[in-house]
């Protein structure tokens, strides 16, 4: 199968979409598809560090999209579609939807849809130009990151029809699996306390992602509890009013919380190791960005660190509640707080929640995932070795 990938994300870019494009590539190329991406350059020459990459990935000038940059996309996949074949093409964002849809002609596409960007299609003046450009007609599926994802689409664009549409959970890189056996020193040098219950939350500074709830809640412990925590955060300023609020509650709070910033993928796998709680309990914002799925769970997961988190979006998709971790209702501190002290008096049930943390994150592969999408026999693995890559950290970034 010929595949061409097209996406506004990829590495060194950052991000869940990032992550999403970069490990599909990989795991298609290690089924035997002949791959290759198109996919920004961020005012950087790359060409040099793309060789590392075993399918071919080709730059166009840019960076973040923005609506000025569909005629350059546009004249893009004009270009890319114009004298060669492929048997699929694969529109990793919305952002490529239109361009792929003028110029694809009979070949098969194939849209996916993360969560967020369904609400984008949505608003303003966008229904109104999917359905003059008739983005979703043709030889074409959309794939969801999960159920939620998906019964979120057929809402908002129920005309296309339920059998365009459907969703393969995502995976977990390998690098996330590499046993990692933490140390006290690890602990100091990555700037935590060696003797105290490590709570992590790893996601960009903003209210969606709660960090204040959380922060709220551990002031909700008894005092004695309250001594035996350390809070981490990890991730870096996005939200400059939500930082300083962040900030202010730490101060008054009495509590032990740290802020960690943006931390490269090796140390970030070691704070995980080091860490007893991921803690992820994020607040729906209506019609706004939703939680489509939760990639950074198993990445947690896959060093044994169980998770609380909030029940929104498709994180129930992701953490099955009491296997992997611990499901709550978002926006209760009171519950996260009685979460949290009863995981830190019952280090049996911890153990039990890690062991689930790292199946559940072996049994969500990206080679299943790729399998899955681009229906590809999994039994017929090429033997083509991976690079040891450092793939994008879905919310760290």
């Amino acid at each position: 199968m010929r595949i061409l990938l097209l996406s506004s994300e990829f590495p060194p870019y950052s991000g869940g979409i990032s992550t999403y494009a970069v490990e599909m590539a990989h795991a298609a190329h290690q089924l035997g598809a002949q791959v290759r991406v198109a996919a920004p350059d961020f005012g950087n020459d790359l060409t040099k560090s793309d060789l590392a990459y075993p399918f071919r990935v080709e730059r166009f000038s840019g960076g973040l999209h923005t609506v000025k940059d569909v005629p350059e996309k546009c004249l893009l996949v004009k270009r890319l579609l114009k004298n060669s074949e492929y048997d699929l093409i694969h529109a990793i964002d919305w952002p490529f939807f239109v361009p792929v849809s003028l110029f694809s002609g009979t070949t098969k596409r194939l849209y996916t849809i993360h969560g967020s960007d369904v609400n984008d299609m949505a608003s303003s003046y966008k229904p109104f130009v999917i359905r003059l450009l008739r983005l979703f007609s043709g030889p074409v599926e959309i794939v969801a990151n999960s159920e939620f994802t998906k019964n979120l689409f057929i809402e908002k664009f129920g005309y296309v029809g339920r059998t365009k549409v459907r969703h393969e959970l995502l995976g977990v890189s390998e690098y996330w699996k590499e046993r990692t056996i933490p140390s006290s020193s690890d602990r100091v040098s990555l700037g935590l306390p060696d003797e105290k219950f490590i709570i992590v939350t790893v996601a960009r500074l903003t209210p969606r992602k709660n960090q204040l709830g959380v922060i709220e809640a551990l002031k909700l412990l008894s005092a004695e509890d309250r001594l035996k925590v350390c809070y981490a955060i990890v991730g870096p300023e996005y939200d400059s009013l939500y930082t300083k609020a962040i900030k202010a509650a730490i101060e008054g709070a009495g509590l032990d919380v740290r802020l960690l910033g943006r931390v490269g993928n090796d140390d970030l796998r070691r704070i995980y190791a080091c860490s007893d709680l991921f803690c992820l309990v994020g607040k729906p914002i209506p019609n706004g960005p939703v939680e489509g799925f939760g990639l950074v769970f198993l990445e947690a997961g896959a060093q044994g660190l169980p998770s609380l988190a909030g029940d929104i979006g498709g994180v129930r998709e992701v953490m099955l509640d009491g296997y992997n971790g611990m499901l709550i209702p978002p926006d209760d501190p009171s519950l996260v707080a009685n979460a949290i002290a009863g995981l830190i008096h019952s280090p049996a049930k911890l153990e039990k929640l890690r062991l689930g943390a790292r199946q559940r994150a072996s049994d969500l592969s990206w080679l299943r995932c790729a399998a899955e999408t681009y229906r590809l026999p999994i039994s017929e693995i090429s033997n083509r070795s991976r690079p040891d890559d450092r793939p994008a950290v879905s919310m760290n970034g």
